[in-house]
């Protein structure tokens, strides 16, 4: 049985091979090498190769995300978007070739981010579980997430954390911002819920 989205991920390598830009692969291998060999040694050399690894994926997601807003807005254009217009339309042909100019760009960024068919399966249901349990709990977009970097306490990747135990001048319960390094009262919280609810821990 053929798995559809390697096949899309594996051509979309066998262009990039075309391009006159780095491979996204060999940005990502490049970035893990020097994380590896930079992971706990304070030697300068490993820490600069590393942080020119991070600058080039980090120069390649860039440039691809603005070649995707671009095709974004062209299939945007393909219909009758202006609410002040009479008109309303889609273009269904010319459309759905800018959804796949677009997706020509979302694979870009699995392959930089070296994801494979399986690891974006696996990310895709976890955050489809996550998503769902969210609107089943009356998710509002604001409570559960850190009143420093505004990210989802219950995202991958972010260490913030809450701590209803904590003090914080006069107030009790803070979520500490890794972000910032510093802790926030959830009493600053707006309206809508609390830390306290349960729905990220």
């Amino acid at each position: 049985m053929t798995d559809t989205l390697q096949e899309l991920l594996d051509a979309q390598s066998a262009l990039q091979h075309k391009m006159p830009t780095t491979h996204p692969s060999d940005l990502f291998d490049d970035f893990v090498t020097a994380e590896a060999r930079a992971n706990g040694n304070t030697d300068l050399r490993r820490q600069t190769d590393l942080a020119v690894a991070a600058e080039d994926v980090t120069a390649f997601i860039q440039w691809n995300h603005k070649a995707l807003t671009h095709e974004m807005v062209e299939l945007e254009s393909e219909t009758g978007w202006k609410p002040w217009a009479t008109k309303r339309f889609v273009n269904l042909e010319a459309a759905r070739g800018e959804a796949i100019d677009m997706l020509h760009f979302l694979l870009n960024d699995f392959l930089v981010l070296g994801m494979d068919a399986g690891e974006v399966r696996r990310r895709y249901h976890l955050k489809h579980a996550k998503n769902a349990k969210r609107q089943e709990e009356g998710y509002d977009g604001v409570s559960t997430k850190c009143p420093g970097c505004k990210r989802a306490l219950d995202d991958d990747g972010v260490a913030c954390h809450v701590r209803p135990q904590a003090r914080l001048g006069d107030r009790v319960g803070v979520v500490f911002c890794d972000v910032h390094g510093r802790a926030y009262p959830i009493a600053d919280q707006p309206a809508g819920g609390t830390y306290l609810e349960g729905s990220f821990t």
